[in-house]
């Protein structure tokens, strides 16, 4: 067995672990394990495929890259993720795994004096197992897994806690991520060049030798930075907007809290005037009896559903309903859809009961003046119904409703806006307009357990 193919099995095994560093915190698929280490046995076979080509260094860094590309195309049948997620934790994978092999370089040529047995592994030579070399090749091996070892562990604490149990890195600017995964592949191809130099043999040049793993460690720890600011930046401008959206959320549960008790409070001084009116007449006149319902319809207006963010648009729904003389009736287990954010689940019921009661208040027969509400999870998907009356005729253009000037309150940009959440969170929806009565229907898949090896 040659060096270079030892070094290859090596570093597909190597990059396995390193992704799976990043990605331990992402949707795995079912039976995890098995596909993981299937698909593992597989990519080293690939690796042995290529044999032993001549030594050289543009060639020999073209494999190694061909390898790391299948290791993440095959890793995309071990995670239920996106090919950005993917590619992202492949090249943060890559980047740990060639600083590692770079801080060995610099650990090994300080104990050998500018002799470090990695410096040999890309040529053709058969392994050395005899004698006291053995011993030296044991020492060696010890030393690459322990800087191996610290390099792994300083990556996993430092950048990969910072991916969390999301699905989505959110990472926006594709061009940034682009220029890191070439930064990579430039001090791949400098340092093979390097490797397979007269130079690099040369014991007098020791100096130069540390200088430039030092400097190949910094550059991969610079790219490592910048790539995980990258998700930082966007997960920080998303907290921002969540907490700007929670203090919104806030003063609008305050303003509901306060209308609800100046509602609660007029009803109350109303119905003084009524239990009098009883008293004195003994009897409850029809205008009075109805006076009654309706005075009782407030307590009717809160909602309750397990999720707080929802509970608070729904209620605001309700009490608009209740003041413009809307019937709206609510089903909902607000807990079935805690994986939608709060800002998104906010314009997402906020937009679709919008729409509903603009289009509710345009229809002339005070009894069809309804809205329904239904929240549900079924066969892991959870579904939003949401039906009410329309007056006048509505079209479906490219499934959207078509508006008019004189009837653009009706289902019109909100309907777009619920479609992009839908979509964010890999959902469907679909919208049927027929006897007077429109339904939006939502379909959202209920993302699956992070652990689900079974």
């Amino acid at each position: 067995m040659t060096n270079i193919l030892v070094n290859r099995l090596l570093f597909v095994l190597e990059i396995w672990g390193t992704e799976f560093i990043f990605a331990c915190h992402l949707r795995r698929r079912r039976y995890f394990w098995l596909r993981f280490f299937g698909f593992m046995l597989l990519s080293l076979g690939i690796a042995a495929l290529f044999g032993s080509p001549p030594s050289n260094a543009w060639l020999t860094s073209l494999i190694f890259i061909t390898l790391f590309l299948c290791v993440v195309a095959l890793s995309k049948l071990c995670y239920a993720e996106s090919w950005k997620n993917l590619i992202f934790c492949g090249i943060a994978a890559y980047t740990v795994q060639h600083c590692a092999y770079e801080f060995s370089n610099f650990a090994l040529t300080l104990i050998t004096n500018n002799a470090s047995p990695l410096l040999g592994s890309y040529g053709t030579e058969i392994m050395e197992f005899d004698g006291m070399q053995w011993l030296w090749n044991c020492f060696y091996g010890s030393v690459y897994v322990l800087c191996c070892y610290v390099v792994y562990c300083g990556a996993y604490f430092l950048f990969g806690v910072k991916i969390g149990s999301e699905s989505d890195l959110k990472i926006e600017n594709i061009k940034m991520l682009f220029l890191v995964g070439v930064g990579l592949v430039v001090d791949i191809f400098l340092n093979a060049i390097f490797v397979h130099s007269d130079f690099a043999a040369t014991k007098d040049s020791l100096p130069v030798s540390l200088m430039i793993y030092i400097y190949n460690c910094l550059c991969c720890i610079l790219l490592l930075m910048v790539q995980f600011g990258l998700a930082l930046r966007r997960k920080l401008e998303d907290e921002l907007g969540t907490v700007k959206v929670l203090a919104q959320m806030k003063a609008e549960e305050y303003a509901i809290t306060k209308e609800n008790i100046d509602l609660i409070n007029q009803k109350c001084h109303d119905m003084k005037h009524l239990i009098r009116t009883i008293g004195a007449n003994k009897q409850l006149p029809q205008d009075v009896v109805k006076e009654i319902e309706q005075s009782v319809h407030i307590y009717d207006a809160m909602v309750r559903t397990g999720n707080e963010a929802l509970d608070i648009i729904l209620t605001e729904k309700s009490l608009r309903c209740v003041a413009n003389g809307i019937t709206m009736s609510c089903v909902a287990d607000g807990k079935k859809i805690s994986f939608v954010n709060d800002s998104d689940l906010y314009a997402l019921f906020g937009n679709a009961l919008d729409n509903a009661i603009e289009a509710v208040l345009k229809v002339e027969e005070t009894e069809k003046r309804v809205i329904g509400l239904v929240l549900y999870e079924r066969n892991g998907f959870v579904t939003l119904n949401v039906n009410n009356a329309y007056a006048g005729d509505l079209k479906l253009v490219n499934g959207l409703p078509a508006t008019t000037k004189s009837d653009h309150h009706l289902h019109g940009f909100g309907v777009k806006s619920i479609r992009l959440i839908v979509e964010k969170y890999g959902g469907e929806m679909g919208i049927t307009a027929k006897d007077g009565v429109f339904s939006l229907c939502i379909l959202i898949p209920v993302p699956s357990e992070r652990n689900d090896d079974t």
